[in-house]
Formats: structure tokens, sequence, C-alpha cells
């Protein structure tokens, strides 16, 4: 999601209608915030980059405690969906509880944006204690409102990951989950006469109790896939599709002034939730190396 003015929704009109919610900062106060949404519920809390936050992209993330309490953010932008495509980044090194956690769902529930797990129709699942090592599950319900199918990729590892979903009303159209931009992984559902109407983003299960866990850079739409951001990049990809010495420069500031000069984009090259020297040395290097390109370094 990129991270916008307070208050600001980007909604493109027509079938390819798209919704770039941010943890945005207020321009005023310079404070960030989840304004840009339709509903918070369980106080989940924004910030800057510093010890009480974490964020991928831009200056704002979201941080989501673990606490046993339901906590997240709402979209009532769907509206009937046929076709429903999503992408965010989270960080789950900090969730400190073994027990599956409900990450993102969307439902068909027209007439409310509290979330309800009876009407969920897309769910995905984090599994830390999952015998492969840690993994993202991703489940559709069918049109009979009772039978789920499901898919997984294992053994996910740490740091930021990039988590994307492309799901349609259809007898036989496959729903995908790519996690990291690594290989789709498919299932198949019958998803007649179901349509999105409201999707939800925290911690949306009772689980834990000392953890949290950081989101960013959340992007619906309903044509095209968003892809994963440029790692390294501190200008918005329609400028400038390269990594550049400005952002070597941009990213060692940010690490210089302890955080409290933060860079836009996408500065967390090795994506491991802190911006450092690795960064800076890294990006440098691509640029040097003339690995520079953006879709070089997704």
């Amino acid at each position: 999601m990129k991270l916008m003015t307070d208050g600001r929704k980007l909604l493109l009109a027509g079938v390819a209608l798209t919704a770039c919610l941010g943890f945005a900062l207020n321009a005023q106060a310079q404070t960030c915030t989840t304004g840009n949404w339709f509903d918070v519920e369980g106080s989940p809390a924004v910030g800057k980059q510093d010890g009480d936050n974490r964020r991928y992209g831009g200056p704002c993330g979201m941080r989501v405690q673990v606490d046993g309490t339901p906590r997240y953010v709402a979209d009532d932008s769907p509206g009937d969906e046929a076709t429903y495509i999503l992408r965010f980044y989270v960080f789950l090194d900090e969730a400190a509880t073994n027990d599956p956690i409900v990450l993102f769902a969307a439902d068909n529930d027209s007439g409310d944006t509290v979330y309800d797990a009876s009407d969920n129709q897309i769910e995905m699942i984090y599994d830390a204690d999952d015998s492969s090592g840690g993994s993202i599950m991703l489940s559709v319900r069918e049109q009979d409102g009772t039978t789920w199918q499901s898919t997984s990729v294992p053994d996910v590892g740490s740091g930021w990951h990039s988590i994307e979903v492309s799901w349609a009303r259809d007898s036989s159209t496959d729903t995908i989950l790519n996690v990291d931009g690594g290989s789709d992984v498919q299932l198949s559902a019958d998803t007649t006469g179901i349509g999105i109407e409201n999707a939800f983003l925290g911690v949306l299960n009772s689980v834990g109790s000392t953890g949290f866990i950081d989101f960013d850079d959340f992007d619906s739409r309903r044509q095209e896939r968003p892809g994963r951001l440029c790692r390294g990049l501190t200008v918005p990809e329609t400028e400038r599709a390269a990594l550049d010495l400005e952002d070597v420069n941009k990213i060692f500031d940010e690490f210089a002034s302890g955080g409290s000069r933060p860079v836009g984009g996408q500065p967390d090259y090795n994506e491991d939730g802190a911006v450092d020297l690795d960064d800076v040395n890294t990006v440098f290097s691509r640029f040097a190396g003339g690995n520079e390109d953006c879709d070089l370094n997704r």
C-alpha cells in the first residue's frame, strides 16, 4: 500500500477499481494514522520506524498486538465484487505464539464492517507451529456455504513477507496465492454467486498474549496483480524504475539520523525489519554492479 496523506483514499472508477489504503502521515501533525480505513477495531498502533513500530514502505506502518484481543482495520470499498486481488506486506518475527493467526479475511456481508468469521469468503492464516517451519495458508469458501478449499506456502522464514491473492467469482477459475514473489500456488473452488463486500487486515482472532505483528503496503484491486515493490527505491516507481546513488544517500541519511528522517519508498532492502548500513551497502552494490533495474530488485 502506498502511504498517502491522511484521509485520502485512491479509488479509480470502473473495472480497474483500485484501493490503496495507507497507514499514512498526517501532513499537519506529522503523525501516522489509519484515517484512510473505513473502520478500526481494537486500537492497532500506527507509527514511524522506531522501537514501537516498523514499516516497509513510506513513513508509516501498522503494528498490531497479539494479546488475545482482535485488532484490525476494515475496508468497505468492495461492492459485490466479482474479482478481488490484494497484496500486503507483513513482518511476523515477533508474533510470539504458535497458535494460528488470521491475518486477513474478506466477506460478503454488505451491511456490516465488524469482523465475523462466519461471513468469511477468503481467509489468510499464519501458522508458526506448522511442521514445515511456519506457513501461510489461504482458504476459500465455495458457493454451497460450507465447503472450503485451501492451499499453503510452507517454510516462509523470517523478515518482511509479501502476500498476494487473486480471487474471482466463477465455477472453475483458480484462486492464486503468492508469497515473497515465489511460485504461484493455486486452489480450485466453485465461487459462483459470491461477491466480496469487505476486507479486514490485522489480527482477526483471539490469540496470543505478548507478541505483535507489523503490516504495511496493502493494495487491493479488481484487475491486474500489483506484484512486489522495488526494494531500495526511495521515490515512486513511476518517477524512476531503477536504483540510483540518490537512494544510497537517502537510506544512509535515515540510518545516520537514527530514523528521525524517514525516507520514502522501500529503504529496507534486505527486508530484515531495520534500515541500516547493510541496506546502504547492498543498494550501492546493486547500482555499481549494473543491477539497478527495479525488475531485478523485487
